[in-house]
């Protein structure tokens, strides 16, 4: 239930952020804020509704409730971490990711070869910078 519900939250985010980003053309910051702000509310409606439907469980005091109780105070407790990871950790991850995608879309990869090896004149091969025959052809 609760990786559910932690799943629904990340993706509705998410899905938000990447549509902001796509209409508006915001920056990834501020696309995460917009989203953050528009889906705060249905996010915490959800979280809270679920948290009150547990409490019942969660301070019964009648017989064999003790199994119950256990479980409902495990899944409020979840629930309302899961609140804050949703609000804090999936910006910080999107943010991460994005800028990790950024940085690989503008590494090329020659630039990336050329820094560990280089072609050996008349050969055609691919010889590592480290090799003592690239710096004296003659041997």
């Amino acid at each position: 239930m609760l990786v559910g519900l932690v799943g629904k939250n990340a993706i509705l985010l998410v899905d938000r952020t990447n549509q902001m980003r796509r209409e508006r053309s915001l920056s990834v910051h501020d696309a995460l804020v917009e989203a953050a702000q528009t889906r705060l509310r249905p996010i915490i409606m959800t979280t809270a509704s679920m948290v009150v439907g547990m409490s019942p469980i969660a301070f019964s005091l009648s017989s064999g409730s003790e199994f119950k109780s256990g479980l409902a105070w495990a899944l409020i407790g979840g629930l309302l971490s899961s609140l804050l990871l949703t609000l804090v950790l999936v910006p910080v991850v999107y943010s991460k990711v994005d800028q990790w995608s950024v940085a690989l879309t503008n590494l090329r990869f020659h630039d990336f070869v050329g820094k560990t090896s280089k072609m050996m004149p008349g050969t055609g091969t691919a010889v590592p910078l480290s090799d003592p025959a690239f710096h004296n052809p003659a041997h």
